[in-house]
């Protein structure tokens, strides 16, 4: 059963997690002391699958950044073969 759950948490996406962690928080305030001992355990998965998707996210802005510039970079070159090309034509 815990094996199923973990998968079922594992296929929600991290603002929904969110959304849950919240929802569970109320409800695990009102039933018993068993369930709110693992209360802490899903809030310590939610915020860590929202870091690891921050990160991720950032690394894909880096990684456009990067190729942006890169693409510039050789545009540049090919503007300047092209001008010195002119200037022998001239």
């Amino acid at each position: 059963m815990l094996d199923f759950c973990r998968f079922i948490w594992d296929k929600i996406k991290p603002r929904r997690k969110q959304l849950l962690v919240m929802v569970l928080k109320i409800t695990i305030n009102t039933a018993s002391p068993e369930a709110q001992e693992h209360q802490e355990q899903f809030e310590d998965e939610a915020q860590k699958s929202v870091e690891k998707n921050l990160q991720l996210q950032q690394t894909k802005n880096t990684m456009k950044i990067e190729q942006r510039y890169l693409l510039f970079l050789e545009y540049d070159r090919k503007m300047d073969e092209l001008s010195i090309k002119n200037m022998f034509l001239l």
